[in-house]
C-alpha cells in the first residue's frame, strides 16, 4: 500500500503535471504527500587555470527552493497536508536519497523528454532516479510532449498509404 508519495518539483510544466498526479493519488489513497525541490549548484567554471567560486551560496539557493515550494503549495488544496522538503546537490542523487530518508513508497517526477544527443550530453534525472530508487517511480510526461507526439503521428498518418 502506498502511504508516502514524494513529488520532485522544479517549477517546470512537467513538474506541474507530476504535482497534479501526486495530489490526486495522495487524496485517493489517503497517503502523505511531500514536495521536494533540489537546488543544483552551478557547474564549476575555470578561467585562466583558476577555478571560479560558486556564485550563489547554498543558503541562497535553498532559500529560493523554499520560496518555490511555498508558491507551489498555494496551488494545492489547503485541506491537504503537504511536507515541503529542500535539498542541495545533484538532483537525481538527492531525489533518491530523500526518498530513502523519508521512506517514500512512490516517487513522482516530470521529464523534459530529451532524446538523442541532448540526453547523452545532459543525462536524464528521471532515468537515473528510475534506476537507483528503492521504490517505484512514476514519470509524468507533460501535455506538451503528448501534443508534439500526436502531431508527428498525424503527419505520419497523412503521408502513409494505409
Amino acid at each position: 500500500m502506498m502511504t508516502r508519495i514524494l513529488v520532485a518539483v522544479d517549477g517546470s510544466t512537467q513538474a506541474a503535471v507530476a504535482i497534479e498526479m501526486g495530489v490526486h493519488l495522495a487524496s485517493k489513497l489517503g497517503a502523505e504527500l511531500a514536495l521536494l525541490n533540489v537546488s543544483e549548484p552551478p557547474p564549476a567554471v575555470v578561467m585562466a587555470d583558476m577555478p571560479v567560486c560558486d556564485i550563489e551560496p547554498p543558503a541562497v539557493r535553498l532559500q529560493s527552493a523554499r520560496a518555490l515550494l511555498k508558491k507551489i503549495r498555494q496551488s494545492i488544496p489547503a485541506t491537504m497536508n503537504v511536507e515541503e522538503l529542500v535539498a542541495d546537490g545533484h538532483p537525481a542523487a538527492q531525489i533518491v536519497a530523500t526518498a530513502q530518508d523519508w521512506n517514500a513508497d512512490l516517487i513522482i517526477l516530470g521529464t523534459h523528454g530529451l532524446g538523442g544527443i541532448a540526453r547523452l550530453i545532459l543525462g536524464s534525472t528521471a532515468t537515473t532516479v528510475m534506476h537507483k530508487a528503492d521504490c517505484p517511480v512514476l514519470i509524468a510526461r507533460g501535455r506538451a510532449q503528448r501534443n508534439r507526439r500526436s502531431g508527428a503521428q498525424r503527419e505520419a498518418k497523412q503521408g502513409s498509404i494505409c
